[in-house]
């Protein structure tokens, strides 16, 4: 059970670790925002992961996996969300605000489900947590069990706020040593990011229905 538990927090860490949308977003609202704001990104990022994790759990990810439509659907929508997050970004780093300052509680429900949409509307999520998740829950007969499972999903999931936890910390401190102009010029570089990868998933989603109409 320990065994189960530890890999399970170690997997939720690995995961968590690689630079994409989610760290982008992560670090920019630790640095422009503090805290609590990003926490609250990360949290949603997580219950997102969370969505996935049960669907490779309960069987339901590969038949999901296998939908072309909806893999180009995600693409789509995905590319919508990351540039509007992208466009966001630049447009609130060339804005003249207080350094420091932070959003209110509504900004941090939306920072939230601004981490939901960025981690659910991604089709890597589902295919990563397909390979990396269905062979942990495989690796441990224990998961096969109700009490199993749930530890299981707990400790992936301490695993990928840990991550959330530390990154945020370690900026929102690390920002008051930080000039408000390095502060703008790093969340226009991940406004510029966000927009890359947005274009990617676009391209993405054009191959895709390219090769459903056998373009």
């Amino acid at each position: 059970m320990l065994t189960l538990i530890v890999e399970g927090y170690l997997l939720g860490l690995v995961v968590s670790l690689p630079v994409g949308p989610v760290t982008v977003n992560l670090m920019r609202r630790a640095l422009n925002y503090g805290f609590w704001n990003a926490t609250a990104f990360g949290g949603g990022s997580a219950s997102a992961d969370l969505v996935y994790i049960s669907l490779v759990y309960f069987g339901v990810a590969p038949l999901l996996a296998e939908q072309a439509w909806l893999r180009i659907g995600l693409w789509l929508l995905g590319a919508v969300w990351l540039g509007w997050l992208g466009v966001d970004a630049v447009r609130s780093a060339l804005q003249t605000q207080a350094a420091g300052s932070e959003l209110d509680g509504d900004g941090r429900w939306r920072s939230y489900l601004a981490g939901v949409g960025v981690t659910l509307l991604n089709p890597l999520t589902i295919v990563s947590w397909l390979a990396l998740g269905g062979g942990y829950f495989s690796l441990h007969p224990l998961t096969q069990t109700l009490q199993g499972g749930l530890l299981a999903l707990v400790a992936i999931v301490a695993g990928l706020m840990t991550h959330v936890i530390v990154v945020s910390l370690v900026l929102a401190t690390g920002r008051r040593w930080l000039s408000p102009r390095v502060v703008q010029g790093v969340s226009v570089a991940a406004g510029g990011i966000l927009l890359l990868i947005a274009i990617g998933f676009l391209v993405s989603a054009v191959q895709g229905i390219s090769g459903s109409v056998g373009i």
